[in-house]
Order: structure tokens, then sequence, then C-alpha cells
């Protein structure tokens, strides 16, 4: 049922300082994973006390069109298989 997984920047919500992960649950999905490293993109700014991390629609749409096409780029996206994913010491079943 996974379907992706996007590793966001830190600080990406308003009150959450740690690094985010987003997972993406397709119940139709059988064969491919999106595993996204979104984490270095973004801008960092400044909020009274606070430091927020802001995606640019430049960003957002990287997001979500190499989500949408399952495409892979070089230290920013993978697209595997369930089998693949099983075989890096993941002991789960596949279904």
């Amino acid at each position: 049922m996974l379907s992706g997984v996007v590793s966001m920047p830190s600080n990406i919500f308003a009150t959450t300082g740690t690094n985010v992960s987003i997972l993406f649950i397709d119940k139709s999905n059988k064969g491919k994973v999106v595993l996204m490293d979104a984490s270095r993109l973004g801008e960092k700014v400044k909020d009274g006390k606070n430091q927020k991390t802001l995606l640019s629609a430049k960003d957002e749409s990287k997001i979500i069109n190499n989500f949408n096409n399952r495409q892979e780029v070089d230290d920013f996206s993978v697209v595997v298989s369930y089998e693949e994913i099983q075989s890096k010491n993941y002991l789960g079943k596949v279904y």
C-alpha cells in the first residue's frame, strides 16, 4: 500500500523543528514506491524567535511532478519495488 515517502526540510511546519517525512498510502499501488529526499529544498527564514523553512512554487512543483511521474533524479529520488525494499533487511511480508 505504500506509494511513496518524501523527507521534508526541517522547520517546514510552524511548530515542528524536527525533520518530517510524509508517507503516501495508496491501497491500489502494487508497483513501485517513490523515495524522495526534499530536505535540502526551501529557504530558511526567521519568524520572530523561530526559524521556518518556506518552499518556493518551484520547489513544490519539483516535489509534485517528480512524485506523480515517478522519476529518478540523482541525489533527490529513487523508485523502488517492494521486493527491493524487502531485500534491504526489511522483514515484512510483500502482499
